[in-house]
């Protein structure tokens, strides 16, 4: 059953386990708000619904003590095991003030445990008025294609943002075809069909019977394989994953690229947020139904004061 609840009570029982489990207090608030907003997105697989999983792993998981290195406008961070979110107000900062120096700046983070989105560190930085982009390499091989009988390639999620005036612009995919859990979920419901080629069995032939997908296929066919390759070799081969076929050596499983680029550099910025806004205004006027990425972001959280929480799941999150 669900219950209503203010989104402030719920703000203070997540600050009580994160101060329980001595995190900083710059890093409390950064955290508990990336928990509700996926609430209030209605994005349940990185909000509330994970936070115990979450806070289980800060809690019990083995863990080494990260590294972080920085070389001119490069930052370089092993996350030792840690929860990716731990360290993105650092990056948030790190990559403002370069950009603001050099025009562009970059931030690695590799060995993370995270139920990070990958558009959270760039829609932080078009906050600040600065373009982002994010690359993420999942170590969990859950897809192929055609011909092959075993996953080998992660998801891989993507995402870019781009400030707009009095707004934003936030695009961020999965290049699954479907998302994990969305998969799990339709097989938990008893669907036996899609309606079109979700994955491969194990013979490594499309199939649309849920029962017998072994392997995800990517996101619109060729054109999503080569952007999986193209993260695997990028963000995977940078940061010295182990790619493809070949086994895991880290115990967690993200890494992550961000960049940062500073529009002033190239144009006066007053003029490009506005000339973003008009653009997106027209396409609006033309076709109100438009849906540009980012609006639910503004929209849904609007005025919100309540969330409607499974009682069970409170009472998990109180008990940790």
């Amino acid at each position: 059953m669900k219950i209503k609840i203010k989104i402030k009570k719920i703000k203070k029982i997540l600050k009580e386990k994160l101060e329980k489990a001595n995190i900083e207090k710059d890093k409390v608030n950064f955290i508990i708000n990336e928990f509700i907003e996926n609430e209030l997105i209605n994005l349940p697989t990185h909000g509330l619904m994970v936070f115990s999983r979450w806070y289980k792993y800060l809690i019990n998981r083995k863990k080494n003590k990260p590294i972080i290195k920085i070389k001119k406008n490069v930052l370089k961070i092993d996350g030792g095991g840690y929860p990716s979110q731990i360290f993105l107000p650092k990056i948030i900062n790190f990559l403002t003030k370069k950009a603001i120096n050099f025009g562009i700046s970059l931030a690695t983070i590799k060995n993370t445990i995270s139920f990070l989105k990958a558009s959270t560190p760039t829609l932080a930085l078009s906050k600040k008025k600065l373009i982002g982009l994010s690359l993420m390499f999942t170590s969990s091989k859950v897809c192929a294609i055609e011909g092959f009988n075993e996953p080998f390639l992660g998801p891989h999620p993507l995402a870019i943002s781009i400030p707009v005036k009095d707004s934003f612009f936030i695009f961020d995919l999965s290049l699954a075809s479907i998302s994990f859990n969305k998969f799990k979920k339709i097989i938990e419901e008893g669907r036996e069909k899609s309606d079109q080629y979700l994955g491969v069995d194990k013979f490594g032939k499309k199939t649309n019977i849920l029962k017998n997908i072994h392997s995800l296929l990517p996101i619109g066919g060729n054109r999503g394989f080569g952007f999986l390759l193209a993260i695997e070799m990028i963000v995977g081969g940078l940061l010295d994953y182990q790619l493809g076929f070949e086994k895991p050596e880290y115990q967690a499983d993200n890494g992550i690229l961000i960049i940062a680029i500073n529009p002033s550099f190239f144009i006066n910025k007053k003029n490009y947020l506005e000339k973003n806004k008009n653009f997106l205004n027209q396409i609006k006027k033309i076709n109100k139904k438009a849906y540009i990425p980012g609006e639910k972001y503004s929209e849904l959280r609007k005025n919100k004061q309540y969330l409607y929480l499974n009682e069970k799941l409170l009472d998990e999150i109180s008990k940790l």
